[in-house]
């Protein structure tokens, strides 16, 4: 294996590592918020982070993504981009604060719009420092910092539902604890407080940071419209406990989600050092063949235990909610692969790309959502958000070929996708278990077989990796 393939592999498992924090624990813990949190709390939760997700890029102006990318620019001071990212950040913590009586408008209790305002202001600076410490190729310390952090969460969660019963605020209180801890770690492990000083102020630099963040607002906007605006919809349609139920659903997607997640933010630190290689194609093409191969193959993978896991992890009260993942699991699919493509913007820092062909998925999304949640409920946002990325994937992959040409063989993309659907088909059928589960495991067999080149080829870089290390 080349050095490039091993120092993807390593920083994805490091990332991995780092990642379970924020990711993995909520699936995990999801069997415990079941037992202790009815589905209208749950639903509220839900629906609260939903909200603050969206707010985060607002406020700091997503200028932790150009933490990132300049920082791992050779020709800029780490000292001055960090400086100027948290100027700009707390200036938009600042403005936020005159919109505190329409947050207590939106929410009545005192006592938690305060915890909210804290956990976006603690967040948004926690964030500049995990992307600080990632550009800066500190990668270990990222993943040890995430471990730690999902420690915190995992123990005050289980403090705050399970033994003092605080509800929804409870859950909170962890959220923010956890994000506290984690500055706190950054602030120890690495060399975040040297690179802060004022005398580094560049309203210059800060404009470039800008220039380049800026666009990535309403590019964050436009995936929460894709990704979370639908739990809006079903609320005013269904109600908070159907929301609560299709929370559920969308944790044991984000099973897929982490991988995603872990693998590009990897992705983006290799696609930018290896933008100057004369066979980048090559190697784009391959890793992009590779990344599809394990979106569908754990895509296929859980629609055949999805039943069974179901009934035996969660309370009945959200059985149902089985219903909703298929959908689900192939948004994540195509969001995945929009998501490789996009970092072809952020290596060529042409970041106005990326809101382009999100603004139509944004749209889109809410017109569907207008159309089919009404009707369909759970099972029409997930139809709504897998349409959605899938247009995205589409204009994405027409319009980085002008940065960068990946080949892709259409015959195994469109053999999977329909051995996928078959699957949900054969789910929605609502055939005896065991028949189901016996044909699902068919269907990823051939689907294995269909790719069996990259998997032979994937196996035997990861060996010779193994037998290096060793």
């Amino acid at each position: 294996m080349t050095n490039r393939y091993k120092k993807l592999l390593g920083n994805s498992v490091l990332f991995a590592v780092g990642n379970f924090g924020s990711r993995i624990l909520l699936v995990l813990l999801v069997p415990f918020y079941t037992h202790f949190l009815s589905t209208a709390e749950y639903g509220t939760i839900d629906l609260i982070t939903t909200s603050l997700t969206l707010l985060l890029p607002i406020i700091s102006a997503s200028i932790n993504e150009a933490v990132f990318r300049f920082v791992m620019d050779k020709g800029e001071s780490a000292q001055a981009v960090v400086t100027n990212a948290l100027a700009v950040n707390a200036l938009g913590i600042l403005i936020s604060l005159f919109f505190y009586p329409l947050a207590h408008v939106y929410i009545d209790t005192y006592g938690l719009v305060i915890i909210l305002y804290l956990i976006l202001a603690i967040d948004s600076v926690q964030v500049i420092m995990a992307q600080y410490t990632r550009a800066a190729g500190k990668i270990r310390t990222y993943a040890v910092n995430g471990v730690i952090k999902t420690f915190v969460l995992g123990i005050t969660n289980i403090l705050f539902l399970a033994v003092l019963h605080l509800g929804v605020i409870g859950y909170f209180y962890s959220v923010l604890i956890s994000s506290i801890i984690s500055i706190l770690l950054f602030m120890v492990t690495t060399d975040i407080v040297s690179k802060i000083h004022f005398k580094k102020i560049d309203s210059r630099l800060m404009r470039r940071m800008l220039v380049y963040a800026v666009p990535l607002i309403p590019n964050s906007l436009m995936w929460w419209l894709m990704n979370a605006s639908s739990r809006f919809f079903i609320v005013s349609y269904h109600g908070i406990e159907v929301n609560g139920i299709y929370a559920v659903a969308s944790r044991i997607s984000a099973i897929l989600t982490l991988f995603s997640s872990v693998f590009i933010q990897s992705w983006q630190i290799s696609a930018i050092e290896e933008s100057d290689s004369s066979d980048r194609e090559n190697f784009y093409s391959k890793v992009y063949s590779y990344y599809q191969l394990i979106l569908f193959a754990t895509t296929s993978a859980l629609l055949i235990i999805i039943k069974p896991l179901f009934a035996a992890a969660f309370a009945t009260d959200y059985y149902t909610s089985w219903k909703y993942v298929p959908f689900l699991l192939l948004s994540v699919v195509f969001s995945s692969l929009s998501g490789y493509l996009g970092a072809n913007y952020l290596v060529a820092k042409e970041t106005k790309g990326v809101f382009q062909t999100s603004i139509i998925g944004g749209f889109l999304s809410i017109v569907l959502n207008f159309l089919l949640i009404p009707y369909m409920g759970g099972i029409g946002a997930g139809l709504s958000v897998f349409v959605c990325f899938l247009v995205m994937w589409i204009l994405r992959v027409y319009d980085t070929k002008k940065y960068i040409k990946i080949r892709n063989d259409p015959r195994i993309f469109l053999f999977s996708i329909l051995i996928i659907f078959i699957q949900m088909l054969i789910i929605y059928l609502d055939l005896k278990l065991m028949i189901e589960m016996l044909l699902s495991s068919v269907l990823f067999i051939v689907l294995l077989i269909i790719h069996r080149k990259n998997i032979s080829d994937l196996l035997n870089k990861v060996l010779k990796k193994l037998k290096v290390a060793n």
